[in-house]
């Protein structure tokens, strides 16, 4: 289903594995999969993976402008935040952690950005800076 060159396929096993247990790919698998990413690799790498898997998700279901590049790297970078901050050594822990819910929260974006910006199609192509208050330091 998934063959791109740009994913690992160990990264490729996990996401198949969030899929078939949670039945789909909703908001928190895709943080379960960010989670796990990051206990592979640093930052940047994890958000090139986290990148790679949702292309690929995208473009297996015939949607691959569906793919937004902000929002993928904001959520690695939230994730990344929380981690070093509270992680229980497990995503089920780790996301029961009260401090951790809020990631749960689709909209937690909206403290960050603009409706306006985050939905634009700059921000869909690529990065873009938040424009209503910076992300937490994930370094």
């Amino acid at each position: 289903m998934w063959s791109s060159s740009l994913m690992h396929d160990h990264d490729r096993q996990a996401l198949r594995q969030i899929i078939r247990t949670a039945g789909g790919f909703g908001h928190r698998e895709h943080l379960e999969l960010a989670y796990g990413l990051l206990s592979r690799y640093a930052i940047g790498d994890a958000q090139a993976a986290m990148s790679a898997a949702l292309r690929e998700v995208a473009a297996a279901h015939g949607m691959p402008e569906r793919y937004h590049d902000t929002l993928t790297l904001a959520w690695v970078q939230l994730v990344a935040v929380h981690r070093r901050r509270w992680d229980d050594g497990t995503f089920d822990a780790f996301i029961e952690r009260p401090e951790n819910r809020p990631l749960l929260e689709r909209g937690l974006l909206d403290g960050h950005y603009s409706r306006e910006l985050l939905f634009s199609d700059r921000a869909r192509a690529g990065w873009v800076t938040p424009d209503v208050r910076a992300l937490p330091s994930a370094a």
